[in-house]
């Protein structure tokens, strides 16, 4: 069974979101639960995917929807991607709804 870390963390109106291990489809709902409820509190928000080595559709899913429900929400979202997952975003064409950045800003 894949595992993941999550690790949130509050500065003012920014939520950061710090995955680490797998993004598949054994660890998405718990990847979802931790987004909704940072987006929840948060006028901006930064997933950090550096840690993760692995993403499979699954995963790539819960990026696209928290995309799409940032921007219905008004929230500012940014991604810190590891490089298989910038990979697999600009594949699909994820990269270009979403604020991708090298570094935690």
């Amino acid at each position: 069974m894949s595992q993941l870390e999550a690790t949130t963390t509050t500065s003012g109106a920014r939520a950061t979101v710090v995955f680490a291990g797998t993004l598949d489809i054994s660890t998405v709902d718990q990847a979802l639960n931790e987004l909704t409820e940072a987006k929840a509190a948060a006028s901006e928000l930064l997933i950090d995917l550096r840690q993760v080595d692995f993403v499979d559709s699954s995963g790539l899913g819960v990026i696209a929807q928290t995309a799409q429900q940032a921007s219905q929400a008004g929230v500012m979202l940014r991604i810190v991607p590891s490089e298989p997952a910038r990979r697999l975003m600009e594949i699909t064409g994820i990269a270009a709804h979403v604020q991708l950045e090298d570094h935690d800003a």
